[in-house]
């Protein structure tokens, strides 16, 4: 099940095209690093930042935690 949830979520991120230096996407290229999933909410994690897939638009929703002080989140989306 979690399999399954991983690879549809990780569909999600592949086709919102991320830049190519965000670790999710550098994932892609080395999958052997370390990706945790967060079924309750649909996030993957890498490192230091959250990766939510909003599944009823397509959008990706980039939190980066390497910095306390930020809140502000990013969007990606297909298209």
């Amino acid at each position: 099940m979690a399999d399954d949830l991983e690879a549809t979520l990780l569909g999600y991120v592949w086709r919102a095209g991320l830049p190519a230096d965000e670790p999710i996407m550098r994932w892609f290229a080395d999958p052997d690093r370390s990706l945790k999933l967060r079924a309750h909410d649909h996030a993957l994690l890498v490192g230091r930042r959250e990766y939510h897939v909003h599944r009823d638009r397509g959008w990706i929703e980039v939190r980066d935690y390497t910095d306390p002080r930020s809140m502000r989140s990013q969007f990606y989306q297909p298209d």
